[in-house]
């Protein structure tokens, strides 16, 4: 398992952030779509939960017997996310609007820290404990880190139609 791509991926978002100014990410391009923001605020909670769920799965061998689901298998032979629009949890559509560039920019940074330092205690760890994904069955600690590349590859699509938003409505 390679970090290379997760962090690359948020490397992206990174650098992305320092073109951005604070009421651009504020935009929302309709009532029921999230401004970028909101975007990078999903991520960076999203992140959060994956990480503690791979901290959790490296610390023992609980559940390890447990399957993912049959959609989950797929998704992980595909290494991909649907190339479609999914409709959130109601609990995202409350998605607080960022307080400031800089907060996203260092909880962002925070999130890649994390990771980096979780792959290598991932590459070392010799327990196989799995947690529930409320909808696709038991990961391991490998598939909750590659669920979070994944996660933030969907969201590039995203990302991008924000920005095509903006130049759109200069």
């Amino acid at each position: 398992m390679s970090t290379t791509s997760l962090i690359d991926t948020i490397d992206v978002y990174l650098s992305c952030l320092t073109y951005y100014s604070l009421d651009q990410l504020r935009i929302q391009p309709s009532s029921e779509s999230w401004s970028m923001g909101q975007l990078y605020e999903h991520l960076i909670w999203d992140s959060q939960f994956y990480i503690e769920q791979i901290q959790f799965c490296m610390n023992n061998n609980d559940h390890a017997d447990e399957p993912m689901s049959a959609s989950a298998l797929t998704l992980f032979q595909n290494n991909a996310l649907p190339d479609i629009r999914i409709k959130g949890n109601a609990k995202h559509s409350t998605l607080p609007q960022p307080e400031s560039k800089e907060f996203l920019i260092q909880a962002l940074t925070d999130v890649r820290d994390q990771f980096q330092m979780q792959h290598s205690l991932l590459i070392q760890s010799k327990n196989n404990g799995k947690s529930r994904h409320s909808g696709l069955g038991y990961f391991n600690a490998s598939e909750w880190y590659q669920f979070a590349d994944m996660h933030f590859r969907h969201h590039l699509k995203q990302k991008q139609r924000i920005e095509d938003f903006w130049s759109a409505n200069r």
